[in-house]
C-alpha cells in the first residue's frame, strides 16, 4: 500500500495534514503490513528524471501530526509524477517479491 500525499493538499490545507496522517495509520491499524508514505524517491526519479524534492521515506514509518512535514515532498514534485512512480514501485515490489523498507536504487528497466 503506497499514500500519496504532498505539502500543499487539494483536500485539506492545514500544517499537521491530518488526514493523510488518519489515512496512512489507518490502513496500519487495519493490519495492512507493508506501507509507506509516497513512492520511493529512487521511482520518482526512474518516471521524471529532473524531478528533485522527493523525501525518502521507509515503509511503515511512524507518520504523526507532529512529523509528517518531514514524510510529505513539495509541489516541485506534481501528482501525476507521485502516482506514476508508485504505481511503478508497487508493480515492481510485487514482481521481485521485494517488500524490504527502502529500495537501493531504481526499478530495473524492462
Amino acid at each position: 500500500m503506497i499514500v500519496v500525499g504532498s505539502a500543499e493538499d487539494h483536500v485539506q490545507r492545514t500544517p499537521d495534514s491530518a488526514h493523510i496522517v488518519l489515512q496512512y495509520r489507518g490502513w496500519q491499524e487495519a493490519g495492512v503490513r507493508w506501507i509507506r508514505l509516497n513512492p520511493d524517491a529512487a521511482c520518482v526519479l526512474a518516471v521524471a528524471p529532473g524531478v528533485r524534492g522527493q523525501p525518502d521515506n521507509d515503509a511503515n514509518a511512524a507518520a504523526t501530526c507532529a512529523n509528517i512535514a518531514r514524510f510529505l515532498p513539495s509541489e516541485g514534485v506534481p501528482d501525476p509524477v507521485l502516482q506514476l512512480a508508485a504505481v511503478v514501485e508497487l508493480s515492481d515490489r510485487v514482481v521481485a517479491g521485494n517488500w524490504t523498507p527502502n529500495l537501493s536504487g531504481p526499478p530495473p528497466r524492462p
